[in-house]
């Protein structure tokens, strides 16, 4: 669910990295000794970051988190901020790269296979370094039981994230959800490119994206589309209109598929379908039908034109009987 439009990136990315700081900062005031050690109350931010803004925001956030708060708090110790900046840079990075691998899974196996891998890499970033400086370096203070240390005590904070990171996910996939059928409305199709509209349509079925396709073949490159319903003809013309993002309250299975064997598009729906029907309800829609077997994008295009064709002529010669 990385957003497109690079003004709201880095926005985002610079609410979670003042998150990052102040939720520490905020720990440290509780009676606890060493609270943030336990909680790790750092993470989450830039485990989110990396998730909504891009692996390289999320790199940016975790590697600078540590050193703000550092320069503001004193903490974490000059000991272990070093550490912490491979790690929690490590931490944003990866999930980013993982939730972007992971597109083709459903929301909540992404979102923890995203997690969990973020978390291993993370910490083994961190005892990669760690064993640099003690073996390489033999820097005095330092030994492997840090890592032990670091993993024991922040086990509680481990859980944690396990439960409240997906929560945090499930709310803002809901946020997005709403957001786009608020900008469809009473629409069919509704297209955006660097967070400017550039089409809207009342159409169904492929028509506003032959619209946009003929007007103009480039003009959907890079573009985000919101659409009531997507089938396998929608799919093709999505894939030869090079979009970057879909969100669909209906999708059919074949155009799902179509979708992810394609691996371009980062795909979000409300609900999959076996098929789309036509509008009588008694057979698959004819779109759908005439790309079923088809795999590549300009045959699909000429199937889809060579249909169209034939229902025009079917239309008029019923108007005309």
């Amino acid at each position: 669910m990385q957003i497109q439009n690079k003004t709201l990136r880095l926005t985002l990315a610079a609410a979670m990295l003042a998150l990052a700081v102040l939720i520490p900062a905020v720990f440290h005031f509780l009676p606890l000794p060493d609270i943030g050690k336990y909680l790790l109350p750092m993470h989450l931010p830039v485990f989110l970051c990396g998730v909504i803004c891009g692996p390289v925001l999320g790199l940016a956030v975790g590697l600078m988190a540590p050193v703000l708060s550092f320069l503001l708090t004193g903490m974490p110790s000059a000991l272990r901020l070093a550490f912490m900046v491979l790690e929690l840079g490590a931490y944003g990075f990866c999930i980013g790269i993982f939730y972007r691998l992971f597109r083709r899974k459903k929301d909540m196996v992404r979102i923890y296979s995203s997690l969990i891998l973020a978390m291993i890499a993370g910490r083994f970033v961190f005892l990669i370094a760690l064993a640099v400086m003690v073996f390489g370096f033999q820097v005095k203070g330092l030994s492997l039981q840090m890592f032990a240390q670091a993993i024991t005590f922040g086990s509680v904070g481990i859980v944690l994230q396990l439960i409240i990171f997906p929560l945090l996910m499930q709310a803002t996939l809901r946020f997005y959800r709403c957001s786009c059928q608020n900008l469809l409305g009473e629409d069919n199709t509704f297209v955006c490119k660097k967070g400017k509209r550039i089409h809207k349509s009342h159409k169904r079925g492929v028509a506003p994206m032959l619209e946009l396709l003929q007007k103009d073949p480039g003009l959907m490159e890079g573009s985000q589309v919101v659409d009531k319903v997507i089938g396998r003809a929608a799919a093709f013309l999505l894939i030869r209109g090079k979009v970057t993002k879909l969100y669909t309250e209906v999708i059919s299975k074949p155009a799902l598929e179509l979708l992810y064997a394609d691996g371009t598009i980062d795909v979000s729906y409300g609900k999959c379908v076996e098929n789309i029907i036509n509008r009588t309800g008694d057979d698959i829609c004819p779109m759908e039908k005439a790309t079923l077997q088809i795999t590549d994008p300009q045959e699909a295009y000429e199937a889809i034109m060579k249909t169209l064709h034939t229902l025009q002529n079917k239309s008029e010669e019923e108007k005309n009987g």
